[in-house]
């Protein structure tokens, strides 16, 4: 015995509802999957941004002529995390508002870019123009070797008017840095504010358009 089957007649108005209520339904999928991948990456993004890596242009002439003004640095801000900065580093501060050029009545903090140059546990003398550190193999000092970022011939006075006056810093703590902008006579750094903490560095640069990856300098004392 054979089975009859018969088939809906539908009309013209009925199969464009139906091909109208389809298409809606469609464009709500793409929309919703569309929404849950735009959350995906703007959740990774912003985790990314604010734990792993970050951009920071640079303002001013504090780091010339190794750095340039408006230049775009990319820089590592979980690495160190889990490690030391070292001697070399070339890192972004954050600072309290009173130390800040140009400061507004809302601002509260701004970003120097500085050269980590004494570690801790060391002191930084700076005597005649050159950088000396004092540490516990080097009880005197010894002069450190900047020659590969610096040209040979410049001096480093605690400022532009204090001549060769001999500067020595405090012993650095634990967590503290003694920082310096490579443009010596032009930069507000550690010679003027002090030594930083660790919790104020924001990250390091690890890569620049202008010239690629960063280039660990390599000293004439140990980097510990």
């Amino acid at each position: 015995m054979s089975l009859l089957f018969f088939q809906k007649v539908v009309n013209k108005s009925e199969i464009k509802k139906e091909l109208k209520h389809s298409f809606i339904k469609e464009a709500i999928e793409y929309i919703k999957y569309f929404l849950k991948v735009f959350t995906v990456v703007l959740i990774a993004y912003i985790f990314i941004k604010n734990s792993i890596f970050d951009t920071f242009r640079v303002d001013g002439q504090s780091m010339s002529p190794n750095y340039q003004d408006k230049e775009k640095v990319y820089i590592d801000k979980i690495t160190p995390k889990f490690g030391e900065y070292q001697r070399g580093d070339v890192v972004i501060v954050d600072m309290p508002i009173e130390h800040c050029n140009n400061n507004t009545d809302d601002q509260k903090w701004c970003f120097f870019i500085k050269r980590i140059i004494g570690l801790p546990g060391e002191q930084v003398m700076i005597r005649d123009g050159d950088v000396f550190i004092l540490n516990d193999k080097y009880k005197k000092g010894v002069l450190l070797d900047e020659t590969k970022y610096l040209d040979g011939n410049i001096n480093t006075y605690i400022n532009v008017t204090s001549g060769t006056e001999e500067f020595k810093s405090d012993i650095l703590q634990d967590d503290e840095y003694f920082v310096m902008g490579d443009n010596r006579m032009g930069s507000k750094d550690s010679r003027k504010f002090g030594e930083i903490t660790k919790s104020m560095i924001v990250g390091k640069d690890f890569y620049r358009p202008r010239t690629g990856f960063f280039d660990e300098p390599l000293y004439n004392i140990a980097n510990n």
